[in-house]
């Protein structure tokens, strides 16, 4: 939350800022448990935050729903598959939520001022209601980059420029998300930059230097989807294993998905041993990292990516695709990590050699570097930057 500076003759005070006295609605699909602090961060920047959510949680997740403080309601809501086939080749089925009460619910709560997250039916219906009801602005949080984006319809690009026009503001994620939103045609000055963040006091309580056990040895984090990259990962391993015999590799593998059964049935080289974890809590999850040197993100399609937020804050570097956002906007090749494009197989084996042959002292530092870089990503600095995006919307709505 912002907060206020008093000097006194003992030490400075910092006093919360009231929340600002308006009601907002917050239109997302669901809170997954590892957002649950930002939503309550955002919360506490209005008098009175209501959000409107498409479902209580996605029937393929394994999470439980959790709005411990929250004012939320669930939307009368028809779901749907659909296989979304990437330009780079890989396919993966996402859940599409079309809320059918969007209107009538907004008009119930009669908020002043609606922020719409992604560019879908929720957004475009509260588009509609602004134009009905002009005096409330609407702010549009995009989840895009430009890689996820690629090869999107004709028809897609027409709606979301129609929702850019509409909008007061804009909320992406970093720099990719800005430019592909720019490219729809929204104004420079109505797009702001809100990563996503994790709590503190979990992950960031892990010790920054590892011993000579832990310091190489990988993590991943992740569904075990094509879109995750894990495959053509393990294949790259495999053969670095191959090619440094002497070495022993060490690789844990956290998550689930459908292609678990087939990963664990990859042939490996003797000296590589892959462990299977399954899914695993917060904490269990802070334990892991701490245990482990390095975090592998190989995706092939992530407008950001939140594990590798957590792996920075529990003092891991990051062997990451640059086709994920948050390895783009916080990993720094050599400092904070290594990056590579996973479809460039030279790339992959350039930064895993890097990686594993990186000496501890130096890998020790990058550790500091990493934690440091993901410090001020903090649920309370995003919503007060999410505070000041709704003021702007207020005191420039197009009406």
């Amino acid at each position: 939350m912002k907060t206020t500076t008093i000097a006194t003759s003992v030490e400075p005070i910092d006093i919360p800022e009231p929340p600002l006295p308006i009601r907002v609605a917050l239109l997302a699909s669901y809170i997954p448990p590892n957002q649950l602090t930002s939503y309550q961060a955002y919360s506490s920047q209005f008098q009175k935050l209501t959000i409107i959510l498409s479902t209580a949680m996605e029937r393929h997740r394994t999470w439980v729903a959790d709005w411990n403080g929250l004012d939320v309601q669930v939307q009368k809501t028809w779901t749907f598959r659909r296989k979304w086939r990437h330009s780079t080749g890989f396919t993966d089925s996402v859940d599409v939520h079309v809320p059918t009460d969007t209107f009538s619910l907004l008009r119930k709560l009669s908020p002043e001022v609606i922020v719409s997250s992604e560019l879908g039916f929720r957004s475009l219906i509260s588009a509609f209601y602004t134009f009905f009801y002009r005096k409330t602005p609407l702010v549009l949080w995009a989840c895009v980059s430009e890689h996820t984006e690629q090869g999107r319809g004709r028809l897609r690009r027409l709606l979301r420029g129609f929702l850019v026009r509409r909008a007061d503001a804009v909320i992406v994620n970093g720099a990719s998300g800005r430019r592909y939103m720019e490219s729809l045609g929204s104004r420079s000055d109505r797009v702001f930059e809100i990563p996503y963040c994790t709590a503190k006091d979990v992950f960031d309580q892990c010790p920054i230097d590892r011993n000579e056990e832990q310091s190489h040895r990988l993590i991943i984090v992740g569904q075990l989807v094509e879109r995750k990259g894990v495959a053509q990962f393990l294949e790259s391993l495999s053969s670095w294993a191959t090619a440094h015999a002497s070495r022993s590799v060490s690789l844990t593998v956290v998550g689930d998905g459908p292609l678990r059964s087939a990963l664990q049935e990859t042939r490996l080289p003797i000296n590589l041993q892959v462990e299977f974890v399954g899914v695993k809590t917060h904490q269990e999850l802070a334990t892991l990292y701490a245990n482990s040197g390095i975090l592998v993100f190989p995706t092939l399609a992530d407008e950001w990516g939140l594990v590798v937020n957590e792996a920075m804050a529990a003092a891991l570097p990051v062997l990451g695709s640059l086709y994920s956002g948050a390895v783009e906007e916080l990993c720094k090749d050599g400092e904070t990590g290594w990056v590579f494009r996973p479809d460039h197989k030279e790339e992959v084996a350039r930064a895993l050699d890097l990686a594993l042959n990186c000496p501890i002292n130096q890998l020790n530092e990058m550790r500091r570097k990493a934690r440091a870089r993901v410090a001020q990503i903090t649920p309370a600095i995003c919503a007060n930057r999410l505070r000041n995006v709704v003021s702007f919307a207020l005191n420039n709505a197009d009406g």
